[in-house]
């Protein structure tokens, strides 16, 4: 089969799951043509943003805006001519708007809410020989190499009087490779008086990390901690909630 025969065969399969909007599938023939056997597979997303082709590694990408809520990270399922889902990337905290692909595909580019994100495609490898071997002639693998997770556990007190304030701990988790340095984590208060920033707080060696505060007022307070990510990982939150008496 042809390359561009086979991008037609998902073409046809990807159309008419784009104009549904949501419930998103992909078939791995088309509908015309497709029999009782042939598989059916729903894709991993809630709402279809964007789409690309990488016509040079015969990938498609498919983008999830994901814009039930600001902090909502992305999705982007990347798929074969063949109609087989790949990988599937995660953006940091952001929906995703737009998607393209460099003319080499060797770079997918990303327009989240606040910024462009660039994915690698692409790796060479070379054998330049030595004295009894030749030099090898390069091999190019495409990979879709995605950030690493992190995560945010805390652990509140159901209940805190003014007087004796709140004391939350937790715990921060980074997959992949070591963070170049330790963590800091952004902290949000939100109370019936409004929403504001405290003092960040740095995770220990272990990932541990405590927050104190004394709260300004009654009933429910909310406690958001939130680290940004960097190149190698995403960003992760989490929150809590403490009610609050004299």
């Amino acid at each position: 089969m042809n390359t561009a025969h086979r991008f037609r065969r998902l073409a046809a399969t990807l159309s008419p799951a784009l104009l549904a909007g949501t419930g998103l599938t992909v078939a791995t023939a088309p509908a015309a043509h497709a029999a009782a056997s042939d598989a059916v597979a729903k894709l991993p997303i809630s709402s279809y943003s964007a789409l690309a082709v990488d016509n040079v590694h015969q990938r498609v990408f498919v983008a999830d805006s994901n814009v039930g809520y600001y902090l909502n990270s992305g999705t982007i399922a990347v798929y074969n001519f063949e109609g087989e889902r790949l990988t599937t990337l995660t953006t940091n905290q952001a929906h995703v708007s737009g998607l393209a692909v460099s003319a080499d595909g060797s770079k997918l580019y990303a327009g989240l809410r606040d910024r462009i994100e660039t994915y690698d495609t692409t790796y060479t490898v070379s054998y330049l020989g030595d004295l009894t071997h030749r030099p090898a002639t390069d091999v190019t693998h495409t990979v879709t190499v995605g950030k690493a997770p992190t995560s945010i556990a805390l652990t509140a007190p159901e209940e805190a009087s003014m007087s004796g304030g709140i004391e939350i701990t937790g715990t921060f988790t980074a997959q992949g490779k070591a963070l170049p340095e330790r963590a800091v984590l952004k902290v949000v208060r939100e109370d019936r008086l409004g929403t504001g920033t405290l003092s960040s707080v740095t995770v220990a060696a272990d990932g541990t990390f405590t927050i104190n505060d004394v709260p300004r007022t009654r009933r429910e307070v909310t406690y958001t901690v939130s680290w940004p990510g960097d190149d190698l990982h995403n960003g992760s939150t989490a929150s809590a909630e403490v009610y609050v008496r004299r």
